[in-house]
C-alpha cells in the first residue's frame, strides 16, 4: 500500500478536514488568551487599513467601478465605494482592495497572508448582523486553518510557484464564513472541500493587479462555498489529507506523521496569529528587514548620507527573484531594494510617500542614491523547514562602505518591530492605521473606526463601522 493509500486509510490525527473543521465550529471566544484576542483586533483594524487606502489604488478603482456595474443586490456598503452591494461583491472587492494597499500581514513561516481571508469577514459580518466576540473568534479560529495548511506545505508550495496566500488563503475564508453562518461540522468539512477547488494563485503575478485580484477571489469563493454548504452542496470529505487533494497536489510530501502535526495541540496556545509579521510600510515584505537593519545600522553609527560610498545587500534566491527590481513603475517601487534601501539612504526612513508618489520614483535624488545599492543573491542560502526552525526565506545582510574606509554589518530575519520576536504594540498599530488613512478618513472617523475595532469584543455588531467606511464624508 502507497504512503498516501495508507493514509487515507488510516483514523484520527490523519483526518485533517474534519479536525480543522470541528476545531472552527467548536471554538469559543473564551478558548482565546487576552493577547490573542488583542492581537486579533489589531489585525483586523490592519485589514481596515488595506481596505480604505486599496480602493483608492487604481486596480480599486477598477473593483469599484466593475461592482457598481454588476448591480448586486444591496446587502453592504462597499468601502469607500458610497453604494450596498452584495456581500460576495463586497468581499471581491475588500480582499482586492486590501492587497492592493501592499499592507497586508503575513504568517512566516508558513506564508499565507491575512488580506487573502480576513476582508471577506467584514460584509459578512455586516450582512449577518454578527457581533464582536463572533468576529474575533471566527477571525482567530480560522487562521489556525491558514496557518496550519501553509505550515504543512512551506516552503514546497510557494517553490513550485503556487502563490500560497491564494492557495490555503480560500480555504480559511471558508471557515471564517462557516463559523459567521454557524454551520455544523458536516457542513463546514463540505465548505472546506469546495473552497479547496478554488485554490489559486501564481507567484508570478507579484507586481500586477493580478497579484491583488487573486486576494479578493479568495475572499469571494470562501464565502460563496460557505453559503452553498449551508444549502447543502457537498465536497470529498477528506479533500486536504487525500491523495489528489489539497497538499498533495501542491506537492507536499503528504506523511501520517506530517498531517498529525497539522492538528497537534489544534485549540491550544499559542495560536498562529502570534507568527504573523505586521507591516509597518506598504511594500512587499520582503524589503521589510532590509528597511529595519539598515535604520537601526544608520542611527547606532551616526552614518551620513555623505558619507555612503556603497550598500551590498545579500539575500536569498526567494528574495532576489521578487524584489532585485529597478524602479522602472509605480509597482515595481513597491518591490525594489534599490528603492527602498536607497530612500533609507538619503534620509534615514521610509513613509507611505516613498511608495506611492510618482515623484519618488524619478527624483533624481534618490537616483542616485538607488544607484548605491547592489543586490547579491545567494542560492545556497536555505528556506528552512517550518516545523523544526525559523523561516530563513527573508534573510538579510546589510555591508555598509562608507567613504572614510569604514565598513559596517547588520542582518535581520525578521522586521523588528513588527515579527514574533519584537512584536509591535496595539498602539503602534493604530499609528499605522491613521498614518495611512490620513486624506481618507478624517481624524474623527479615524478615531471612530479605531475605537469600535479594538474594542469589538464590547460591540453588539459592526454597522456603524461599515456606514463609516462605505460612505466615508456623507
Amino acid at each position: 500500500m502507497s504512503t498516501v493509500m495508507a493514509i487515507m486509510a488510516t483514523q484520527g490525527d490523519t483526518e485533517v478536514t474534519r479536525a480543522l473543521s470541528k476545531y472552527v465550529v467548536e471554538a469559543s471566544y473564551l478558548d482565546f488568551p487576552k493577547e490573542t484576542i488583542e492581537l486579533t483586533k489589531a489585525l483586523l483594524l490592519k485589514t481596515v487599513t488595506g481596505m480604505v487606502v486599496g480602493s483608492k489604488e487604481p486596480v480599486g478603482r477598477r473593483l469599484t467601478r466593475y461592482v457598481s456595474a454588476s448591480k448586486g443586490s444591496p446587502e453592504v456598503g462597499l468601502v469607500g465605494g458610497g453604494f450596498r452591494t452584495s456581500v460576495d461583491n463586497a468581499a471581491l472587492a475588500h480582499g482586492t482592495f486590501a492587497h492592493a494597499s501592499e499592507y497586508e500581514d503575513d504568517q512566516f513561516p508558513g506564508m499565507v497572508g491575512t488580506y487573502w481571508v480576513y476582508p471577506a469577514i467584514f460584509p459578512l459580518a455586516e450582512h449577518l448582523v454578527s457581533d464582536g466576540r463572533e468576529i474575533i473568534t471566527a477571525a482567530a479560529s480560522c487562521w489556525e486553518v491558514a496557518g496550519r495548511l501553509g505550515l504543512a506545505g512551506d516552503p514546497i508550495t510557494g517553490m513550485r510557484g503556487y502563490e500560497a496566500c491564494s492557495y490555503y488563503g480560500v480555504v480559511a475564508t471558508a471557515a471564517a464564513a462557516a463559523r459567521l453562518l454557524k454551520l455544523d461540522i458536516g457542513q463546514t468539512v463540505n465548505a472546506l472541500s469546495l473552497a479547496a477547488s478554488h485554490s489559486s494563485g501564481l507567484i508570478c503575478q507579484i507586481g500586477t493587479d493580478g497579484h491583488f485580484i487573486e486576494s479578493g477571489h479568495s475572499c469571494r469563493a470562501g464565502v460563496m462555498v460557505a453559503v452553498l454548504a449551508k444549502d447543502g452542496a457537498t465536497g470529498q470529505p477528506d479533500v486536504l489529507e487525500r491523495k489528489g487533494g489539497l497538499l498533495d497536489v501542491a506537492g507536499v510530501d503528504v506523511t501520517p506523521a506530517l498531517l498529525a502535526k497539522t492538528t497537534e495541540d489544534l485549540g491550544k496556545p499559542p495560536f498562529n496569529v502570534h507568527k504573523i509579521w505586521i507591516k509597518k510600510y506598504p511594500c512587499c515584505f520582503i524589503l521589510h528587514p532590509g528597511i529595519d537593519a539598515l535604520k537601526m545600522l544608520l542611527q547606532k553609527n551616526n552614518i551620513k548620507y555623505a558619507n555612503v560610498e556603497r550598500l551590498e545587500v545579500e539575500t536569498t534566491k526567494f528574495s532576489t527573484d521578487r524584489c532585485d527590481r529597478q524602479p522602472n513603475n509605480m509597482w515595481d517601487i513597491r518591490f525594489s531594494f534599490y528603492h527602498a534601501l536607497g530612500e533609507v539612504l538619503l534620509r534615514g526612513d521610509v513613509d507611505p510617500s516613498t511608495f506611492i508618489n510618482e515623484e519618488k520614483r524619478v527624483d533624481p535624488a534618490l537616483n542616485e542614491a538607488r544607484s548605491k545599492v547592489k543586490v547579491i543573491c545567494h542560492p545556497e542560502w536555505p528556506m528552512t523547514d517550518s516545523y523544526v526552525g525559523e523561516s530563513a526565506a527573508k534573510r538579510t545582510r546589510l555591508t555598509l562602505f562608507t567613504k572614510d574606509g569604514k565598513k559596517y554589518v547588520g542582518e535581520l530575519n525578521e522586521p523588528s518591530p513588527g515579527g514574533p520576536k519584537n512584536p509591535l504594540t496595539s498602539a503602534q498599530i493604530v499609528d499605522i492605521f491613521k498614518i495611512g488613512t490620513a486624506g481618507i478618513l478624517d481624524e474623527k472617523q479615524q478615531n471612530r473606526v479605531a475605537e469600535i475595532v479594538m474594542t469589538l469584543e464590547k460591540q453588539r455588531d459592526i454597522l456603524e463601522l461599515m456606514d463609516i467606511l462605505t460612505f466615508r464624508r456623507r
